[in-house]
């Protein structure tokens, strides 16, 4: 059996799974199903131009000079990417206090007005595993607890970027020289980018799955979506679960084959 829900959702099933032998619900002997729940933190920078551009241009940039660290800190810090034209992005659907802050400076501004003349980026940074941070089920209904971390990292990747968009307007025609850049982060709801709950290991203890993706305790129980990884990258999960999905997939091949 392959169980491919998302992180959230698999965790759930495997939890409400509950039987006889497994009484925490399945493959979760270690206590680990649900937890280390993680997500990236995102903050949208919203840049002004004094031209106007289309509002709904594709996505074209993606920067990873700062993934490792900058300067003097060693740490990875994250990703950068453009949002594409802002009337077809869902900046302003994940980052609602966006709103109430751009209206404050720009009063009278249509939202439409305000996108034609801006370009948008995302500042991604991963967050840390953490056991505290789960799904779970509570008098039926499905929960989820969830405390952010890895601030400073995110706080620098932001900042470094506001520095690099203040140079790049000194000698950019149609831009502007900002000195404020509204930006907003997404809210704790949004979860689009969601991983761990069922990490992947080598240790039964601390892990639910091993290095094929299968669970510990049942030999016939594979876990694919992002429930395996064992930590939260700064870019988004979807090509790596799709190639891990067939790298699992080559291993059930030679299985059966067996």
């Amino acid at each position: 059996m392959v169980l491919a829900c998302g992180a959230v959702n698999s965790a759930a099933l495997l939890l409400a799974s509950a039987n006889e032998k497994h009484p925490q619900g399945l493959a979760n002997g270690s206590d680990q199903v649900g937890r280390n729940l993680m997500k990236q933190q995102l903050t949208v920078l919203v840049e002004r131009f004094a031209s106007e551009n289309s509002g709904t241009f594709p996505r074209s940039v993606s920067v990873n000079d700062y993934y490792w660290g900058y300067g003097d800190y060693p740490y990875p810090m994250g990703h950068i990417e453009n949002s594409g034209g802002l009337l077809q992005d869902v900046i302003f659907a994940e980052s609602p206090p966006l709103l109430s802050v751009l209206a404050q400076i720009l009063p009278g501004e249509r939202l439409k007005g305000l996108a034609i003349h801006s370009v948008g980026w995302w500042a991604q940074t991963g967050m840390l595993p953490d056991a505290k941070n789960r799904v779970y089920w509570k008098k039926g209904k499905l929960r989820y607890e969830f405390e952010p971390n890895n601030f400073e990292a995110h706080d620098r990747l932001v900042y470094r970027w506001i520095e690099v968009l203040k140079a790049v307007e000194k000698d950019v025609k149609d831009a502007k020289s900002n000195t404020v850049f509204p930006r907003g982060e997404a809210p704790l709801q949004v979860v689009g980018y969601q991983s761990g709950t069922c990490r992947m290991g080598t240790d039964p203890a601390t892990s639910v799955l091993d290095i094929h993706c299968r669970t510990h305790e049942i030999d016939n129980l594979y876990v694919v979506d992002s429930s395996f990884f064992p930590s939260c990258a700064a870019v988004g999960p979807a090509l790596t679960v799709m190639a891990n999905a067939l790298r699992v997939g080559d291993h059930l091949i030679d299985r059966l084959k067996g």
